[in-house]
């Protein structure tokens, strides 16, 4: 009888040891709530700042996986404005100049140090514009001609971004970057008295800037 007395104080005593002992207190870790990923795709967008050079191409990028995605954009051009205001020869009245609808295209693709199609990003790119007007002039018979005159731009080129969500759909995305350039321009001019199409081409570096503004679905 004395045994079993002694085992139960024992047993009571242990149980009353553990419970005053230190306790262990195991938090809930609390995970972001932004997915690694954003479930949404498919990014549509406009390039504001091409516009006003004549390009009006839309752009689209499919997301591949967490950081990675492609780029593809099209649209037609007509007279690039912005270039022609820094050429002080320019009239804006000039009523021998008839624009023609060009077209463009780009290729590139991006990487995402933080999360495919949000944040800061790089990309290299292929971008290509072409652009043609009909000129008209006067030859010595007095009889009015047409000649066709046409500008064009090859680019590989890297860029260099940020992308801000305004909410789950509606973003913009902010570019700038540098490459090098193939220009080539055919334009009208004067061999003694015989109307030529002058040929020039030439590799320059080039740096752009763009402002897309876009939604996600």
């Amino acid at each position: 009888m004395k045994s079993l007395l002694l085992s139960v104080l024992l047993l009571t005593a242990i149980s009353t040891s553990a419970q005053e002992g230190p306790k262990v207190v195991v938090f809930n870790s609390t995970e972001s709530k932004e997915p690694a990923q954003w479930s949404k795709y498919n990014l549509v967008k406009f390039n504001v700042f091409e516009a006003f050079a004549g390009d009006f191409s839309f752009y689209y990028e499919r997301i591949l996986n967490k950081n990675f995605s492609a780029e593809i954009g099209m649209g037609p051009t007509l007279t690039n404005y912005f270039s022609l205001l820094w050429n002080d020869n320019f009239d804006f009245s000039n009523e021998t100049v008839e624009p023609l609808m060009g077209f463009a295209f780009c290729l590139g693709a991006r990487y995402y140090p933080y999360r495919a199609g949000d944040e800061f990003y790089v990309a290299p790119e292929f971008k290509y514009k072409y652009y043609h007007n009909n000129e008209r002039y006067t030859d010595l018979s007095g009889q009015e001609q047409v000649m066709e005159e046409s500008w064009k731009m090859a680019m590989g080129r890297l860029t260099f971004g940020y992308v801000y969500f305004f909410d789950e759909n509606i973003f913009i995305d902010f570019s700038a970057g540098f490459g090098i350039g193939k220009v080539t321009q055919n334009n009208l001019d004067w061999e003694g008295t015989e109307a030529i199409l002058d040929e020039t081409s030439l590799l320059t570096p080039r740096f752009h800037t763009g402002v897309k503004v876009g939604v996600a679905f």
